[in-house]
């Protein structure tokens, strides 16, 4: 969504509202941030410092547990030396 659709959507809303789009990730999120469509098990985010890999992983998460069709969490690491220690609980 561009500014200055955003800046259209903001003049139309009532100011309690207007508050609560700063904790919408929706309203925020760039499209290259947004869940893919299609069916798909694995989702790469190849980017750089700033990009918003880690709130996108976030927020991508919420939507897949909260949204219309839950799904329960899978875990993720960034390494597979990270994943195997948090699979067998060794520190």
């Amino acid at each position: 969504m561009t500014k200055e659709q955003q800046a259209k959507i903001v003049d139309q809303l009532p100011d309690n509202e207007i508050e609560d789009l700063k904790y919408l990730w929706e309203f925020h999120a760039r499209p290259d941030q947004w869940l893919p469509e299609g069916n798909w098990d694995n989702w790469l985010i190849l980017a750089g410092r700033g990009f918003g890999k880690t709130r996108t992983g976030a927020e991508s998460i919420r939507a897949l547990v909260c949204g219309d069709t839950p799904l329960a969490p899978g875990n993720t690491a960034v390494w597979l030396s990270s994943l195997k220690r948090l699979l067998t609980h060794e520190t």
